[in-house]
Parts: structure tokens; sequence; C-alpha cells
């Protein structure tokens, strides 16, 4: 397997065509890849660009899957049961999701307009910077960096709620938090990072 990539962010594994992949957030390159294990052959999933070695083909465009522009993605998830990916499309602030089976990529909880569609917390839906990304049963938990909340997404429902109000992330530093769901206890592990 050889690939040129990019400042590769995350990695989560899932599947495609019934096959088992990995698939791949290339932050740099603004591009989502997709590794199949059985012959280790790496390919451009989610955005492209005629030069590999472009790192200015960024943007914000929802569409079928080369065509569909990121900017600086940095968290991904597989949620298999609805074999649907999701991406945090960080300078762009919002969570693309990706479903599989088509190769369509949309916006998923974005902005103040599009969360007249949506259901949930007023402030939650709206995001700043999003980073990591994890996926427990029907439930998809994401760090809102720069707003400085986690933030729970119901699969099955389309809403969203903070689920630590009343608690401080820490910008630059690295946070562990235990957060109580309803009669489980679910252990996650937020690497919230600031330059400043």
């Amino acid at each position: 397997m050889t690939a040129d990539l990019a400042s590769p962010h995350s990695i989560c594994n899932g599947t495609m065509n019934e096959e088992s992949v990995l698939f791949i957030v290339d932050s740099d390159s603004s591009i989502t890849r997709i590794v199949t294990l059985h012959d280790r052959h790496v390919a451009n999933l989610i955005g492209d660009d005629d030069d590999p070695k472009n790192l200015s083909a960024f943007g914000d465009l929802d569409s079928n899957g080369h065509n569909a522009k990121l900017q600086y993605p940095v968290g991904i998830a597989f949620h298999y049961p609805s074999s649907q990916l999701y991406v945090t499309d960080r300078f762009n602030n919002k969570l693309k999701r990706v479903d599989i089976k088509i190769l369509i990529c949309s916006s998923y909880f974005v902005t103040d307009t599009d969360r007249k569609k949506q259901r949930g917390e007023t402030n939650s839906a709206k995001f700043n910077e999003p980073y990591g990304i994890a996926i427990f049963e029907h439930f998809l938990f994401l760090a809102d960096k720069n707003n400085s909340h986690v933030k729970r997404i119901d699969l099955d429902q389309d809403t969203i709620v903070r689920v630590t109000d009343g608690l401080q992330l820490h910008k630059g530093n690295a946070d562990t938090w235990i957060i109580d769901d309803e009669d489980k206890i679910i252990k996650l592990i937020f690497i919230i990072k600031s330059n400043i």
C-alpha cells in the first residue's frame, strides 16, 4: 500500500459494498479517503482534485463523492446500522454525512438557517470548529471545540443537545469526561487542542 497523504487526522473502520474498509480524513488535502483491507487499495472518497498535491482544493459543497468539497476535516465515525459516515468539516463549521450506499455527501446540523428544519436545543446546532466525534449505539458525540461543549446527536430522532452544560472544556488542554447517559455510563475522551 502506497499513498500520498497530507496530515491524516482520524481513522475509523466501516463497511462498503459488504467489504471491511478503513476511512481516513486527510485534513490538509480536505479529502476523505478509503482503504479496502483485502487488497490495501487507497482511494479518494469525498473531495478530489486532478492534482493530488493541490492543497487548495477545499470548499463547502454538498454533492456526490468526488465533487463534494470539505475544508480541513478532522473527525470521522461510521454508523454501521445505517451505513452512514460522519465527518467533522472543521473550517466550514459543519458536520457532514456521507451515505456510503450512494456516495452522497450532505451537510447535517449546520447553520442558523438550516436549524429551522432540525429539532433540538436552540444553540446546539451551531458549531464552531467541530472536532472529534464518536458513535455509541444511535448517539453521535461531537467535541465542538470553540464553543467549548460536547454535543450529542440522536441519529434516530435527528435531535441534538449539549451534554456538557455546566462543565467547562478548557482550550489548549486534554480533557476526559465521564458522561452518564440515562442508565449507561459512557467514557469518552476528547482531546481539544488549540494553537493559541
